[in-house]
Order: C-alpha cells, then structure tokens, then sequence
C-alpha cells in the first residue's frame, strides 16, 4: 500500500515495481485491502488531527514536508 496516493489509485497496491513482483499485493482479496484502508485512513487521521493541533498552537503557521523516494 502507498500512503502517498489514495486507495482508487492503481499505483495504491501495485503487482509490479520496475521489473520485480510484488507478491503480497497480487490478487488481494477484498478483506485484504478493507483492512489496508483502514490502515491508510488512520494514517491520513492521525496527520490530519496533528496538523490541527500544530495549527493550533502555532496561529495557523507551520510547514509539513514530505519527501518520498522512488525508482525511476
């Protein structure tokens, strides 16, 4: 699962990087990937929820940096 995109994505749960398989995400059943949305919605929850209280507590002044590699 990729918490860098959004479970519509097909890039969400790739079968292939480059040229590897990824095995755990070929033919997920449909609890598998309930589950890993549940995953990445608490993940996005929780940032979410710390991004309002730093907002908060800085009068709405503050920078969120994300860096995220990848294979070309």
């Amino acid at each position: 699962m990729d918490l860098n995109r959004g479970p519509d994505a097909k890039a969400w749960a790739r079968e292939r990087v480059a040229e590897h398989s990824v095995p755990l995400n070929r033919d997920l059943p449909a609890w598998e990937r309930a589950r890993r949305q549940e995953l990445h919605d608490a993940y996005h929850d929780a940032a979410d929820d710390l991004a309002a209280e730093v907002s908060r507590r800085q009068g709405g002044r503050f920078l969120i940096l994300s860096i995220h590699s990848f294979t070309p």
